[in-house]
């Protein structure tokens, strides 16, 4: 039997979690659709739920993670600002990097 490590990533702020996989992954599907609801719906979540993760992200990073435009006509949407696509960039490489050194360690 070969056991091998696994880890959970998230990064907090004054000891609150700012991002871990279920919010990067939230981000990335909005950032693929254009759209909060059906960034919700791939991932099976409730709207309700994906917009409270959405606003609590928003509320510690005290920045502007997404940018939405009201429907209408064009039908609106939702998509990640440039600080928005960093933080997940950068979460990502970090869960990256923990990955790859787990694995040098336990082959």
């Amino acid at each position: 039997m070969k056991l091998k490590p696994k880890f959970k990533l998230w990064l907090e702020v004054d000891g609150k979690p700012v991002i871990g996989e279920g919010r990067a992954d939230l981000l990335m599907e909005i950032y693929e659709t254009g759209s909060l609801s059906a960034a919700a719906r791939n991932l099976r979540i409730s709207y309700r739920h994906a917009h409270e993760m959405l606003s609590e992200l928003n509320e510690r990073c005290g920045m502007g993670i997404i940018a939405t435009e009201v429907g209408g006509a064009s039908g609106g949407g939702t998509r990640l600002t440039a600080k928005g696509r960093k933080l997940v960039e950068s979460y990502q490489a970090m869960k990256n990097e923990l990955e790859n050194w787990l694995e040098n360690r336990s082959s």
